[in-house]
């Protein structure tokens, strides 16, 4: 029974709005159209003025008391007629401003008048189309909404000047219709959407696609033909692509999976050719895809190059494994002293080493520091029984349990020069002093080098070791065993020039101050003292930390080999 109710009174609502749309779209347009009102052009400007203001009194008291009728307001029509002529007529005698603005004020009350009824009928035009839609009936609300349009356009154009003018709500009730058959079209899109998610869902891809596509065509039309509705959804219509194109890759993707599975496993069984045959496989897939479905989620030019960088490191295993083996034999000859084989194998393996690395650049197994080394020892080779002698046959140990032995005597400058191929000392009076003036990073790189030619870890000692070695300085013969300020005249001496200590040292007191392994930040720490340090202060084992950048010609450095 309502719902009768309901349409009985829409019916009547209809046919009351209707019959006043009709009757305000037959009324009389622009107030400046209609027809002009005789003026005597004998009458004098003053006369013309004075009646234009009579009237107009006559129509504001009128207006005071109620809504001004037909005849008040014809009163204020010709008012404004009078005024158009009183400027006229004046025009050429006067530039006074006041009266066009009487002109525009009078216009504007008029307009006021005309436009507020029909500003009226739109406000009730709109809030049945509210009613309509909210009961579902599209047609009804179309038909209220252009109604309610055409005389919002009316309005705008034709009373420019009144307080119902309003470009707005023009805009909005075209936004609004169009909106009416936007709305179902979206909705019809988003179902569309929903239905290939579950098509997902049941692994079904063709029919997946088939929704996808069908949503996309919607919004398409929609963002074609009504860009600047609410439901133009440019994103939205690039993530459904995307949809698209990932079901369209899938069959790519699992032959993908399958090339790198392959890949893998010939890769763990060291079946290097066969995994860069199938890396490549990958990357070529990879291609595809992306070439063909550039939107889809698989879709990745940095897969691409990591598959072929895979390719190129499989096949670079088929190279390195023959590299390694020869690498191997020949550091087995170094640290055996087998001169005459390192020598043989030393002619090739540099070169060898150089191209790989080249060729290879992301493959690990062997690095720049191994050409480094390569290079360095094909370099050192003649000389490498020598520097064996100098330190293996001068090595004393700490008496603890670590196995790691100790150089006898500070690294002397013929050591320091045969494996760095330079000298820093300022004193180089003598190959047989103690190296110095040399950097922290120098000593670590010597032992580096060294550490490569012997094949045992070689290492500056630590804090503990070298006061290990010290041993107990409270009876010891300080001026037999150092040399410092009290007897070396202020120079460096040569190594082991001195009385060893009771466990074989030479010279950890006093000659030259020596680098240990622990760094604070960028100093390191440097213990006992040199020729310039006074008895008392070796006899109490100096320590003093010194950048590790820094030159110091009073510093140098001994060796702990494991």
């Amino acid at each position: 029974m309502n719902f009768f109710k309901f349409i009985l009174v829409l019916f009547l609502a209809t046919l009351v709005v209707g019959g006043a749309y009709l009757m305000t779209m037959l009324s009389p347009g622009k107030v400046v159209d209609a027809p002009i009102t005789y003026v005597d052009p004998t009458i004098e400007s003053a006369e013309i003025l004075k009646e234009s203001e009579l009237l107009e009194s006559e129509f504001e008291k009128f207006a005071q008391i109620g809504t001004p009728n037909t005849e008040m307001i014809e009163k204020l029509r010709r008012a404004i007629r009078l005024q158009e002529v009183y400027i006229e007529k004046s025009r050429s005698v006067s530039s006074d401003n006041a009266p066009m603005n009487r002109l525009t004020r009078l216009r504007t009350r008029l307009q006021n008048l005309e436009a507020e009824p029909m500003a009226k009928i739109v406000k009730e035009l709109i809030e049945n189309a509210n009613r309509t839609e909210e009961a579902g009936d599209i047609t009804a609300t179309e038909n209220f909404l252009r109604q309610a349009y055409d005389m919002s356009d009316k309005i705008n154009r034709n009373y420019p000047l009144s307080r119902f003018k309003n470009i707005t709500i023009t805009v909005d009730l075209d936004k609004r219709i169009k909106n009416l058959y936007i709305g179902p079209l979206y909705k019809k899109s988003l179902e569309a959407e929903e239905m290939a998610k579950k098509c997902l869902e049941k692994f079904k891809w063709s029919d997946a696609a088939t929704h996808f596509e069908e949503a996309i065509k919607i919004s398409e039309e929609i963002s074609a033909k009504y860009p600047a509705s609410g439901y133009n959804d440019y994103l939205r219509i690039q993530r459904l692509r995307s949809e698209i194109d990932s079901l369209r890759s899938n069959p790519f993707k699992e032959k993908l999976d399958n090339a790198l599975e392959s890949a893998k496993q010939s890769d763990d069984k060291g079946e290097y050719a066969e995994a860069s045959e199938a890396y490549y496989a990958a990357a070529s897939i990879q291609k595809d895809i992306n070439t063909l479905f550039p939107r889809s989620i698989h879709s990745s030019d940095e897969k691409f190059v990591e598959y072929s960088n895979l390719a190129n490191i499989a096949k670079s295993k088929i190279s390195s494994a023959e590299l390694i083996a020869l690498d191997k034999d020949f550091m087995k000859a170094i640290h055996k002293a087998d001169i005459v084989s390192a020598s043989d194998i030393s002619t090739s393996i540099a070169t060898k080493f150089e191209q790989f690395v080249s060729d290879f650049p992301k493959n690990t197994q062997i690095s720049s520091e191994d050409v480094l080394r390569v290079r360095y020892l094909n370099f050192i080779l003649k000389q490498i029984l020598e520097i064996r002698a100098l330190t293996l046959q001068n090595l004393a140990d700490f008496g603890d349990k670590s196995g790691a032995k100790m150089l006898k005597t500070e690294v002397s400058q013929k050591l320091f020069d045969i494996v760095m191929q330079e000298n820093p000392s300022r004193d180089s009076s003598s190959l047989d002093k103690p190296v110095e003036s040399v950097t922290y990073e120098e000593a670590k790189l010597f032992c580096q080098r060294l550490t490569w030619i012997l094949g045992k870890k070689v290492s500056l000692p630590t804090e503990e070791q070298y006061k290990l070695a010290v041993g107990n300085l409270r009876y010891a013969d300080i001026d037999a065993i150092s040399w410092n300020g009290s007897n070396s005249g202020g120079k460096i001496q040569k190594c082991a020039t001195k009385k060893a200590n009771d466990k074989g040292f030479f010279d950890l007191l006093g000659n030259v101050g020596e680098f240990t392994d622990l760094v604070y930040s960028d100093t390191v720490l440097v213990l006992g003292g040199g020729a310039q340090t006074s008895a008392d202060a070796i006899a109490v084992l100096p320590s003093v930390r010194m950048d590790k950048n820094q030159r110091n010609r009073m510093v140098g450095f001994r060796i702990v080999i494991y």
